[in-house]
């Protein structure tokens, strides 16, 4: 099976009812949405199911790594810079 592509047209309704919600979508909710998706598009609902699970690990992990700032800016040249003179 093909790997789906949405459309940008698709990807700004996703964000936006990402952005806009505080849960994720239910079954019902996925129907609804991937039928209005497809206006632009071929998609289908284990589409948008998934998409909706990866976007919210996206942000959660965005979220933690805002946290931990060291982490994100980890640079292995500057970190090993000390043991080179050993």
């Amino acid at each position: 099976r093909p790997r789906w592509k949405p459309t940008p047209v698709q990807i700004s309704i996703l964000e936006y009812i990402f952005e806009n919600s505080d849960l994720l979508p239910g079954d019902k909710d996925i129907t609804i949405i991937t039928d209005g998706l497809r206006l632009y598009g071929p998609v289908e609902e284990v589409n948008v199911f998934y998409w909706f699970q990866n976007r919210r690990a996206r942000a959660k992990r965005t979220a933690n790594q805002d946290h931990h700032p060291k982490v994100r800016n980890f640079d292995p040249a500057k970190t090993l810079e000390p043991f080179e003179k050993l």
